[in-house]
């Protein structure tokens, strides 16, 4: 058990799997399952931002960013966070 103030840090910077969702339909389809196929999607490093990607460089709309990532059983008692160091405009996890 970690004492008050303790932390494990992982970090999330890195390759994840990226798409863009001009039709807003990610949501009703399931993207954010963990069993949806994210191997056909783009594959960006993050910290990213697709606004300075020339291919989208005119989009604006709904991106979605794919990571799977392990994490340690929390105990009863205690809060887990995800740091965002920067959000681009709004960002909904």
């Amino acid at each position: 058990m970690a004492a008050f103030g303790q932390s494990n840090i992982q970090s999330l910077s890195g390759a994840w799997s990226f798409a863009l969702d001009p039709l807003k339909i990610g949501a009703d389809e399931g993207w954010a399952a963990p069993a949806f196929p994210d191997n056909k999607l783009d594959k960006v490093t993050v910290p990213h931002s697709f606004s300075v990607d020339k291919r989208y460089f005119f989009y604006t709309g709904t991106a979605w960013y794919f990571e799977k990532f392990d994490v340690r059983p929390i105990g009863s008692g205690f809060r887990a966070f995800i740091k965002f160091d920067a959000v681009f405009y709004k960002c909904k996890v």
